[in-house]
Formats: structure tokens, sequence, C-alpha cells
């Protein structure tokens, strides 16, 4: 015993965080009692406002749940619950097992004084055990020495007993959003302050004499132990689980809290049908971040069915700390075997109570009011639909009353069975109040302590800075998701922005202008509001393309819609480095889903390409600029195959597609007919088809036979599919004549031929070769610069229907390299090539052209030769020398430059620097411009990964370079 920790007040976070999270050690004493977070609560299903927090919460075993399996989160909980919830985390953080182990290490018994309404002899052993622990802590100390364990717990006495167990600290600086503390005991006030400090509570009216339900607890125990353990690693965020809850809604949980903003974001998940890839429209669904901050519920626009297996895709969406979740995908079942149940009754108005279910209803139930005494109707918010409104022909009076609720029945055809809820009406006197929820320059959003509606608008006015200043008046007081006209948020627009900083706001209103349900009206207030200043740019997200002429680009905010759509914004670019023309391109913009989709006039080649995208802004204030990003976009192959060639050898007829072929039904002999004058032709008994590459097949009539002799044409299913699933038509079919085999001229591909590097040739031929090749069967010819050179490898690569020969200079060749901007022929002899019919060439010329990329050069100090350019003198100019002549065509060149400033701070391509260079010149100028036009200091230069714009004469795109400093002075 003598080396296990026994002062409680003492321990570190980090030893807490080790036998709580990693051990999440459960006292023996309890075990019977507990349910583990493993096991879902019969009475918590995963759309609970606090499921998430529940289970973390009993994982850590800081609470337990009921030996008959539920967990009773609506109950409210009395103060022996907190003791022994309290009392575990005290033992957890000692090391020791149990209570018993603890009390007995520490001396308890001897040392502490029991509670005279808990003394040894009490009937709760367990309860005993904890309020020594409690007390010994520090944690509970009674009243008169009285625990009281049976009296609910309010929510200003938890405060108090969570800022002591957790020992929560007040946070200089920090100030409490919590506007209610008048109606606290003046001792409760600080701790009420401190949890708000500490983001354990985020509500501004707090309630401070109210109880705490047990899921409420659930959350409170959990922020407190978050707050006390900051040392706690964060995970990497990530989707931990989705599943679904009914046929209307889904849930799923991050490991981490997550950013509400992209949480509630719709557009962030997708559904596609499993069986039939149809993708579901969540257009009219809606998500909800739930309390703990970890989980969200998907409500559908459209319900599923019944064992509907579908793909949940999970994206674009950050934590708290803005690190991005990474994209989830996963097959869950929609299935619903459970009725709804009514989870709360409440009273929200003179005449009318609000119902809510364990799900979303698609009939509402029948009510009854005290045996039917009084005429009601219910109604289903279309908001919420897990939510009902009951409207009374007349008021009740004050006290008990008896609704009973019976059918309806959710998207499942189940029922609610009927109950009989008891429920309190009382007439709500209490006078709404309201806070600044968020606060920006342009708008500012109020929060209101309960729903209120705008009954006369006339005489309500808003001013910040100076009261009833023409020069500050707000305007378009606007109800957020307002239920019959009551809401409890609403947003104010100024046309004159509200300085950054601290700001004061007032809220002028008349009787009965701004009121409650009950007709309490909205007091006049002076606010105070933190403005604080959107200086967060615009980024992509994401690129999708979802055709070879079609894709999506995804911000991370919305974005100014002119800016979106705007070409000159675009730039794309293939694998070669080649522009892509946007002239004509559509741009549509969502703002809701924050996506532009650009939709080409002409199809692209499937591959990868490159993205750049730059001067976007968003729609705040303070129009934050995207000033350039590179993106890889992957552009699918959508477009149907074709049919190349068929040409006939001997007795094979060799069908080339134009491109690479599923292996679907290629080799069945019933997608092909052989024809003469457009009439059948019976194939010969023994035909078959054979497959030669993965874009080429072979008809192969037996041998002796004469039907070849008539043959004229093929014709091929169009069901046949290519590489990625194309059809050519469900129907239709291609008639392709057949050429006999006169292709003994094996023939350039035009301007295909290349120096690619400083010793490979390659060059590509229009059809595919077999067997080896004698290098010294290809010679150079022509060489400017000049030069004498031997080639002393050949090699080639065969791919649809082409291929690609390979060059490379002999070693011992008199001249060993070609020059960046080299030009020659190659001169093929006669034989040099054979291709798959077996064919050679005749003799033919190859062009070859520079295909060297510029490099930056070096210096003999083997640095890169980027400097102050002495030549003009200029102290805001600096070069780049290249080892070729550039071309003059310079106006994105900025865009390929990364330059740093001495503070870290990255310059902004266009504003900051220009790049230019003089005709054929191999020397690029930066030119420091505006507010760097002056700059002395350090500057660090590199390319981005892939350039795209910086090009030699003959087109290539410049390599990369590393990161090089040199000083502007």
């Amino acid at each position: 015993m003598a080396n296990k920790k026994t002062n409680y007040r003492k321990l570190s976070a980090g030893a807490a965080s080790a036998a709580l999270v990693a051990t999440a050690v459960v006292p023996t004493a309890l075990a019977s009692e507990v349910k583990t977070a493993a096991t879902d609560f019969s009475d918590v299903t995963a759309a609970h406002t606090h499921y998430a927090a529940i289970m973390q919460a009993v994982e850590r075993g800081l609470f337990d749940g009921y030996k008959d399996g539920t967990f009773k989160p609506e109950n409210s909980i009395d103060r022996k619950g907190v003791v022994k919830s309290l009392a575990k985390y005290v033992v957890a953080q000692s090391d020791y097992k149990n209570f018993e182990e603890y009390i007995t290490a520490n001396k308890l018994v001897d040392k502490v004084k029991p509670f005279n309404d808990v003394p040894a002899t009490h009937g709760d052993a367990e309860l005993y055990n904890a309020s020594l622990i409690v007390k010994d802590s520090g944690i509970f100390r009674g009243s008169n020495n009285n625990l009281m364990p049976a009296n609910n717990i309010t929510r200003q006495q938890m405060a108090q007993v969570l800022v002591n167990g957790f020992d929560l600290k007040d946070l200089a600086g920090v100030e409490s959003k919590v506007t209610d503390n008048s109606k606290a005991q003046a001792q409760y006030i600080k701790y009420i302050n401190i949890l708000s400090e500490n983001g354990v509570t985020e509500v501004t009216a707090f309630n401070p004499t109210g109880d705490v339900k047990r899921g409420q607890m659930a959350s409170f125990l959990n922020r407190s132990f978050d707050v006390a353990h900051p040392d706690v690693v964060d995970p990497t965020p990530e989707v931990v689980s989705v599943s679904t809850d009914n046929l209307k809604q889904f849930s799923i949980a991050f490991n981490s809290k997550v950013d509400k903003a992209t949480a509630e974001d719709i557009a962030n998940y997708s559904l596609m049908d499993v069986t039939t890839g149809a993708t579901a429209d969540l257009t009219n669904g809606s998500v909800e971040l739930q309390s703990d901050g970890k989980t969200v519920v998907v409500t559908l626009g459209t319900e599923a069915r019944q064992q509907d297996e579908v793909k949940v895709i999970v994206e674009n969406i950050v934590n708290e700390k803005n690190v991005a979740i990474k994209k989830f995908e996963e097959n869950v079942t929609f299935f619903d075997r459970v009725a709804p149940t009514v989870e709360t009754l409440r009273t929200v108005g003179p005449r009318s109570v609000e119902i809510n279910f364990s799900e979303p209803l698609k009939v509402a139930p029948t009510v009854k009011l005290d045996n039917g005494s009084i005429s009601t109707a219910a109604t289903i918010d279309p908001s919420n639909r897990s939510r009902a409104v009951v409207e009374f022909g007349i008021a009740p009076s004050e006290g008990a009353h008896s609704l009973e609720i019976e059918g309806g029945q959710d998207y499942a055809a189940y029922k609610v069975a009927r109950i009989s809820k008891e429920f309190n009406y009382a007439v709500d006197t209490t006078v709404p109040t309201v806070a600044i929820d968020k606060a920006a320059p342009e708008r500012v959003t109020f929060k209101f302590s309960k729903p209120v509606k705008v009954t006369n608008s006339g005489n309500i006015s808003l001013y910040h800075t100076v009261n009833n200043s023409t020069n500050y008046v707000g305007s378009g007081l606007t109800a957020v998701n307002p239920v019959n006209g009551f809401a409890d948020t609403f947003t104010v627009n100024f046309a004159t922005p509200l300085p950054e900083g601290t700001s004061k706001l007032f809220l002028n209103t008349k009787e009965n202008a701004l009121e409650d349900a009950w007709g309490n009206d909205v007091a006049s207030s002076e606010l105070s509001a933190m403005v604080v200043l959107d200086k967060t740019s615009p980024t992509v997200t994401n690129v999708d393309a979802s055709t070879d002429k079609k894709f999506a680009i995804t911000f991370s905010e919305e974005v100014n819609e002119a800016t979106a759509k705007l070409a000159a914004n675009y730039a794309l670019t293939d694998s070669a480095g080649k522009a892509v023309s946007l002239t004509g391109a559509n741009f549509v913009y969502d703002n809701a889903k924050k996506t532009v989709t650009v939709t080409l006039p002409t199809s692209l080649k499937p591959g990868s390409y490159t993205l750049v995208v730059k001067n976007i802004e968003d729609i705040s204030y303070a129009k934050n600029k995207l000033t350039s990003q590179t993106l890889d976009v992957v552009i699918p192959d959508s477009t149907a195959w074709d049919v190349q060639s068929a040409v006939k050898s001997g007795n094979n007829i060799r069908v080339t597609f134009n491109e690479p072929m599923s292996s679907e039904g290629l080799t069945n002999l019933s997608n092909y007919s052989l024809r003469n004058n457009g009439a059948l032709v019976n194939t010969p008994t023994g035909t078959s088809i054979v497959v030669i590459n993965n874009s080429t097949i072979e008809i192969r009539l037996p041998a002796g036979n004469t039907v070849i002799d008539s043959i004229d044409g093929v014709r091929v299913s169009g069901a046949l599919k290519d590489a990625a699933g194309n059809l050519y038509s469900n129907t239709d079919y291609i008639l392709e004549p057949v050429m006999t085999d006169s292709l003994g001229d094996i023939s350039l591909v035009k301007d295909s031929a290349i120096a690619p590097t400083a010793n490979t040739v390659q060059f590509q031929l229009n059809q595919e070769l077999q067997g080896s090749l004698n290098p010294t069967m290809f010679t150079v010819a022509n060489p400017s610069p000049t030069g004498t050179f031997t080639f002393g490898g050949a090699s080639y690569v065969n791919n649809n229907g082409k291929a690609t020969v390979t060059l490379t200079l002999a070693a011992n060749s008199t001249t060993s390299s070609f020059s960046p901007n080299q030009v020659l022929d190659v001169l093929a002899t006669a034989g040099a090539l054979t291709n798959t019919f077996g064919t050679p060439n005749s003799t033919f010329t190859v062009p070859v052209k520079d295909g060297i990329a510029p490099s930056v050069e070096k210096g003999n100090d083997g640095k890169l030769l980027i400097a102050n350019n002495i030549a003009t003198g200029n102290v805001s100019d600096f070069t780049i020398d290249f080892d070729e002549n550039l071309s003059a065509s310079t106006a994105l060149w900025a865009s390929d430059l990364v330059i740093t400033d001495v503070n870290g701070e990255r310059l902004k391509a266009g504003d900051d620097y220009t790049v230019t260079t003089s005709a054929n010149d191999d020397i690029a100028t930066v030119a420091l411009v505006n507010r760097y036009a002056t700059y002395t200091g350090v500057l660090s230069v590199a390319s981005v990964t892939n350039p795209a714009y910086i090009r030699d004469v003959a087109g290539n795109t410049a390599n990369a370079f590393a990161t090089t400093t040199l000083t502007i002075e």
C-alpha cells in the first residue's frame, strides 16, 4: 500500500488521465449495478440529446445505469447520485480499485466524522463510503453536517460540487455568459460563473434553482473532466460510428467535438443506395449537432424503406480546432423495429403544451386533456417532426392535469402506445431576457431566454455604439427557424459596421411589441458584444469530377458568387502541363452547398489534372480572398467506347477498341457477328475470341475455312463495357468495315517525338509492337546544337493500340547528353520495328523536338542562382537564372513561386510581386511591388510542388526547385 497515491487534491491531471481514461476503473462494489458504455440502455437511443455524453460518462466510470438496463435520463438526480459519481472520480484518480481500499488506505473512518443523516449504520453502505470520500475531499460540506442525500440537487449546488470536485479555476480575463445570477443564492454565484468561464455550461439562462436531469449531469461531468485534464492527447479526428435510428434519421458519432457550422451543413453528408447506386436527395433534410458536441443526428427529407442498405459518406467537416475529419464511408441498413414513445411534456403557452417523441412522426397522435374535458388538436412541428404542439380550446386551470396520448404513426407505421402523462399547468410570468449570441461587423445575433415573437415591429428599434442615432441603426430583425412566429434567436443587420472589439448594443422595445407566448414583454436592454472580425480566407476543401466535362469545387465557407463564377479565377492544366481552355465553360454557384459546379464545353480525357483556384472572396465584411490554391483533379472516364479498327490477317480478324475494355463479355462470341455487304455470315465451328491486350481482341476462325475471304465487316454489341463501366448502348451495335492487313508501313504519331531527358528520345507509333529492338538500327541526323550521338538502349511499351519507343544514349557516345533546347532527327532503318501482325517497318524519319524541362542553374558553390538584380541596381528586384531560354508569356508565372518574408508571411502572387522575362532570355526577374516595394531583409524563395506556368520556348514546364534564401538590401 505504501506506493499507492493517497492524496486526492495533489494528484496531477496526467495521473488522473492515465487512471481514468486508460483503465476506466469502476469500483468493484458497484459492478452489479453498472451498465457499460459498450451496451446501450433500453431508454437511451442514439438520437437522445445526451446519448454520447451518457455513454462516455459510464465508460469513464463517472456514472452508472440501473440493474434493469435503463438509465432514466429524464429523471432528476438526487444528491446521493452526485456524491457517488464524484467519489468514483476521486477513487479513480488515486489508483485504488474501490471505495473500501481508498477509505482504508487514507484511514477515513478514523479521521472523518460521518454526516448526521448518513451514519455508518445507514442502509446504503455504498452511499456511506462515498460520503466519507467526498467530505474528506472537500467536495460536499452539507448543512449542519447533514448531507440530505434524498433531496434533488439544484443546478447552483451542482456548480459548487463540480468546481470543488474537479478543481476548476476562476479564469482571469474570461467573462461568464450567465445572465440570471440574480436568481441564485449569493454563495453559489462564483461557482456558476466558473462553470461558464470554463465552458462546462454554455447557456446564458442557467436556471440556478432548477433540478438537474441525469442526462444533463452526464454532460456536466464529462465537460468538467475534459477541463480538468487538458493534457489528454486529442485523438485523430474521425467518425467512430454511424447508426440508423429509424426510417427518418441516422446518427453519426465523432471521437472529438466538431465545428458546429460544418457539422450542421447537410451538404457534407450523402447517401448512396448500395443496390442501385442512386444518390439520395438530402436537400430537404437537416442535421443537428447534439449537446455533447460529438454526435449529429441527420434527418432525411424523404424517409427510407425497411432494410434499405445505403453507403453513408461524411466529408468536409472539421473539429473544434479546425482539423479536418478524414472522409468516412460505411454501409448501414435502415431498420425500425421500435414504436415511438413519449419522452417529455411541457407547457409552452397559455393554451398549448409541447410533446417530444423518441423519433419523428409521420402522423400526429390523438390526445385528450383530462379525459376529454377540453377540446384539443395536435400538430406535428414541420421543422422537427419529433415534436408535436397540442392546442387547447380554452386555457386549463392552474394545477395538475393529465394528457392521454395514443396512435399516430412513425415512418415504419408503428403507433404510439396509449399513455397518460401528468403535467403541471402554471401561468408563466417570467420576463424573457436577451443576450448577444455572436456579433460580426455587419450582423448581430440575439439570443432570448425563451421563444418570443415580434407583435409590433414599429415599436422595436436597435442601435449600436450610440442609442437612437440614425448613424448606427439596425434593420431586418429576423427570426431564425421560427415556429408559429416564435423563436429564441433573431438576427439584425447594420449598414454602419460595428467596430472590432467590445461594442455596445441597444434594444429598445415598448409594451406588446416583443413578447413570449404568455404575453410577457421583453424589456429594453443595453448589451455588450465582442465583435469578431472574420480574417480567415476561404479555402477549397474538395474537388470532385462527376463526369469527363463536369467538376464541382467546394469551399470552406460561403463565398462571393461573382468571384466564384469568374473563369479567370481558375486555371486547369493536364498531366503534361498543357493549359485547358475554360472559355465557354458554365459556372453555377450553390451558396447552400458552398459549391461551384463547372461544366466544360467539351469532354476531357480521363486522367489527372491540376486546378489552380485564386481570388475567390468570402461574404464577410472583410471580403477575405483566397490567394492561390493548387489542387489535383481526377477526371473519370464517362465517355462511351468505340471501335477503332477491324483488320483481317490470315484466318484472324483483329478488333481494336479506342480504349481499354472490361473483361465482362469481351470473349463471348455472341457479342460479335461477321458481315458481307451487311448480311450475316455464319461463323464456322471452332471460331473463338482471344484477348490480345486490354483494348484488342482477335476473332480466330479455324484453319482452312473459306468464310474469311468473303467477310467485309464486323458487328460489335454495344452492351460491352469499357474499363470504367461505360456502355456504348444497351441495344445498339457498331458495324465496323474490315480492312485487309496492309500495315507494313508502321508510322509515327505526329508531334509525339521529344527528348524528355538529357539522354533519352521518345516517340509514339500508330501500332503496337512485338519482339525486341536493336538500338544500332536507330541513328541521329541533323542535331542542333551539333554533336555525335549513338544509342545504346532501345525499348517500347504497348498501350491502347499504340507503342511508345524509348531510345537511350550509349554511355560511351561521343556526345553523352542532349542540350536543354535540343532538336534532331532519328532515322529508323527498315526492319527496326515489327508490329503485332509480324509486319516490319519501312525506313522512316522521326523529327525530335525539345522535351527537356528548364531548371534553375547552380553556381560554382552548388547553390541555385537566385540573387539581387545587380544589373538594374533595383533593390526591390531579384533574378532567377534558368539553364535555357524561357517563353515570353509570363502572365501567371508568379503563381509558380512561393516567396516568404522574414516573418514567415507568404507574399501574394500578383499583389506583392510580379515576374517578367525578355524574349529569348534565360533569366526571370521578380519585382517586389506595393507593400513590399521597399522591403529589405531575408526572403525565402521556392517553387510550388508542380509548376504549371513557367515554361521554356518549346513549351516545357519548369522543374520544381527547393527553397533558397537571399537578402534584399
